[in-house]
């Protein structure tokens, strides 16, 4: 053991065991517990020198983000003493009305939940699976509903599910696609936020606009079959619902971009049919975030 039991240690006795240079600069990120059982950056105070090898073996705090949709395999990091998983879902697609129908709602933004992972409880490795917005649609094939937006996990458990398809004239929404957990695991959900709603016919008025949110996706707005606009409902930390414009006109089943949910979660505006080939906003995909110390 080139490190000694008792007395001062210095940088350069720490470098001749670690071989990480011998300035305090190649020893940031990594922590030391003190004999006093603290956790604290390797700066100065009384190290325990029997807890000193597990604690350089430490992973260093640090973040990963997971932002396109698909599947992961995430790898836990080594003695991490806390972490926070933010977990947010696609959002829904804009519905389509028919052609001689009036209005068509717009997507619901995809769920947000934070989960709070405690030490000691995960595998080497961990799944994690990013939910797809839903795909605009339409293009003059009658009146059709918006595809809902897939639900986004981690470490089959902790979730967020997915927004609703926006209806398409007398059809209904499309729930989002719900996800139900495969183990029992210790993880806290410390905060759930559902999507929010999309513009819609609520009686017999008009709502435009989609309906905002704070951490989950906004609503899409509603699609009308003759000239007006709407604007899709804000979201402070998630992705803003897409906008509709009776000008906007694509076709070729190509969603119109300004018409589309933001990411992350964001729910797709609704569309026309009066122009004949238009086609409705897409749901803004989901995102996984990992943060440990």
């Amino acid at each position: 053991m080139t490190i000694k039991s008792s007395g001062p240690l210095g940088i350069s006795d720490i470098n001749a065991e670690f071989g990480l240079g011998n300035n305090l600069g190649a020893y940031r990120g990594h922590q030391w517990v003190n004999t006093s059982g603290g956790v604290g950056n390797f700066t100065s105070g009384p190290i325990d020198m029997n807890q000193f090898y597990n604690t350089m073996n430490r992973t260093p705090p640090g973040s990963v983000t997971f932002s396109s949709p698909g599947n992961y395999t995430f790898t836990s990091p080594i003695g991490f003493q806390t972490m926070t998983v933010q977990i947010w879902a696609g959002g829904g697609a804009g519905g389509y009305p028919y052609n001689g129908g009036v209005t068509a709602g717009g997507g619901g933004g995809g769920d947000y939940s934070s989960w709070s992972i405690p030490a000691g409880s995960l595998n080497s490795t961990e799944p994690v699976v990013v939910g797809a917005g839903g795909y605009g649609t339409g293009n003059g094939n009658g009146a059709v509903a918006g595809p809902p937006g897939g639900w986004s996990m981690f470490g089959n458990a902790a979730y967020a599910n997915g927004g609703y398809g926006g209806y398409g004239q007398n059809q209904g929404n499309i729930p989002g696609y719900t996800y139900s957990p495969t183990q029992s695991r210790p993880f806290t959900c410390t905060y759930y936020e559902h999507g929010a709603a999309g513009g819609r016919l609520i009686g017999k008025s008009y709502q435009f606009y989609g309906n905002g949110a704070t951490w989950a996706g906004g609503g899409g707005a509603m699609g009308i079959n003759y000239p007006d606009s709407g604007t899709g409902g804000p979201s402070t930390y998630g992705g803003a619902g897409g906008n509709f414009n009776y000008g906007w006109q694509l076709g070729n089943g190509i969603p119109y971009a300004d018409q589309c949910g933001r990411f992350p979660a964001g729910g797709g505006g609704g569309a026309t049919a009066s122009l004949g080939t238009w086609t409705s906003g897409s749901g803004g995909n989901g995102q996984v975030i990992i943060t440990w110390t």
